[in-house]
């Protein structure tokens, strides 16, 4: 068979491939339309993709040409949460508020996700645009391996440059995650405030559709710049343009779609998308201009020629291969597993609240209140967390403020502060705890009958609580406030829970207190 020939593709496989492509797509828009979400990764499609080679009996030339590309796919997705992992582990800076800047230069003054949002978006419904989007959303997963599978069956020839484009975008995309860590536009809204309210539609979807998917997807939250969303569907769509011309319009439409649905769902600023368009750019250029892969192949053309032991082991080329291949994926292996042994996630600073949201933001406060409360500087924290009792807008987080400093304050022994912060909010609206808590403050600044009257409100509202009951009986024999008879009584209701061992525990260290006392 001449080369040719080899490159043609008879009409059994086209079927094929056009049929197994066409089908995913169809499936995607049927569960859209019923409102049934089901979303698959990289990890699942992989053995679809195989199956499809042998279906077409294209196994061989598959793992010589794909091996060390999938296996360098899986690598990224490991390093997508090992820079995570060095982010959190170093400190290292992240940044949020030059990007909001530039979005406001470049739009008026407006931020495109909430402007995006306040046309498009209903608030607590799901509508038919949501589903969609999000399923446009989803495929941005799996769309550059069945376009890769595409290139592979009817472009032969141009599948090399391709698959080095789409590596070279993925390493910019991680460079980019490292040296600018930067925070998406969801999370500016909801957890610092900076801008108005932005929904995070498709992490919903997510949750309610597939629960342990959104986890996967957040590997890596403070990931946006640039936006490999859309970096992947603009490298995809300069190839298909150079492959195919004006056929390649479809492509140009998902693109748009895609653009659309990072700025509407709050995942990306634009400027987060233009940063993706340029990256795609730059490496279209090296590749397909500057032809930096004949470059990096002819240099391991010539370290493949070389005497060692392991050449003379790997003498052909697939056996080189799939070497690599092993090789790679268990380095993924050790990168994943060792981002998995950071479960603390990332945590504002000092220095991040005073750069990126002091003057900008009513929570400013009420994070440095926190930091100094962790590093226990509670004459700090209180102060803190009084200007931000003052900052707040909602009564939401006045409240939050206000729980915040009641905590302070009683850990710096300002039990009057402490009343007096609580003193206002409804003991429904406050956890047991914090109720718990401003009863020992009234004992403390001596307002017995007031606490003794808090902590009986606590102790009946939860009578499954054995911890509460002794907290009474505690408070009431410490400061006088109930008889040596009440505090036998509640000692008796202690004893009387049927093998509950934490309450008799609880009977009898009160039991102790009580005959120390005499």
């Amino acid at each position: 068979m001449t080369e040719q020939e080899e490159r043609a593709l008879d009409s059994r496989t086209r079927r094929i491939v056009l049929g197994g492509i066409g089908a995913y797509v169809v499936v995607l828009f049927v569960l859209a339309i019923t409102g049934r979400f089901t979303f698959v990764t990289k990890t699942t499609v992989v053995p679809a993709v195989v199956v499809l080679a042998l279906a077409t009996g294209r196994l061989r030339p598959f793992v010589h040409q794909w091996a060390v590309y999938l296996s360098l796919l899986v690598l990224f997705d490991a390093f997508r949460g090992y820079i995570y992992y060095t982010i959190v582990t170093l400190d290292m800076t992240v940044y949020m508020h030059y990007v909001i800047d530039l979005e406001r230069v470049l739009l008026g003054g407006r931020i495109g996700p909430v402007w995006f949002q306040q046309v498009f978006l209903v608030p607590g419904e799901l509508t038919r645009l949501d589903k969609a989007m999000t399923v446009v959303h989803g495929s941005h997963f799996l769309f550059f391996l069945l376009f890769g599978l595409g290139i592979w069956y009817l472009r032969r020839d141009a599948f090399e440059d391709f698959k080095v484009g789409l590596l070279l975008v993925m390493g910019g995309g991680l460079l980019g995650y490292l040296i600018v860590p930067t925070v998406p536009p969801w999370m500016a809204a909801r957890d610092f405030g900076v801008l108005p309210e932005i929904h995070r539609v498709y992490g919903y979807v997510y949750n309610t559709a597939t629960p342990t998917l959104r986890q996967a997807l957040d590997t890596n939250p403070v990931a946006a710049m640039p936006s490999l969303h859309t970096a992947f569907p603009a490298f995809i769509c300069l190839v298909a343009l150079r492959c195919w011309r004006l056929r390649a319009a479809p492509i140009l439409l998902y693109f748009g779609a895609m653009l659309f649905s990072l700025t509407y769902g709050g995942e990306h600023y634009v400027v987060d998308e233009l940063a993706g368009v340029l990256l795609a750019t730059v490496v279209y250029v090296l590749v397909y201009i500057v032809g930096v892969r004949g470059r990096v192949a002819a240099l391991m053309s010539a370290q493949a020629r070389g005497d060692s032991i392991v050449m003379r082991l790997l003498d052909t080329p697939i056996k080189r291969k799939l070497a690599l291949t092993a090789a790679i994926l268990v380095f993924a292996e050790i990168i994943g597993q060792l981002s998995l042994t950071q479960t603390r996630p990332w945590r504002p600073n000092a220095a991040f609240v005073e750069r990126e949201m002091m003057g900008r933001s009513q929570l400013a406060h009420l994070f440095l209140g926190k930091e100094a409360l962790s590093e226990g500087d509670y004459t700090a924290a209180q102060r803190e967390f009084d200007l931000a009792r003052t900052d707040a807008r909602t009564e939401a987080r006045r409240r939050t403020a206000v729980v915040y400093l009641a905590q302070a304050a009683f850990n710096n022994r300002d039990y009057d502060a402490v009343v007096q912060a609580l003193a206002g909010v409804p003991l429904g609206a406050l956890e047991p705890q914090i109720v718990a808590l401003l009863a020992r403050a009234y004992f403390e600044s001596g307002r017995g009958e007031q606490g003794l009257a808090v902590m009986t409100r606590l102790a009946n509202g939860y009578p499954g609580a054995a911890q509460f009951a002794f907290d009474r009986g505690y408070a009431g024999l410490k400061y006088g406030m109930l008889t040596r008879v009440e505090v036998g009584r509640v000692i008796a209701g202690l004893r009387a829970r049927f093998r509950d061992r934490p309450a008799a525990g609880h009977a009898d260290r009160l039991q102790r207190l009580m005959d120390a006392a005499n």
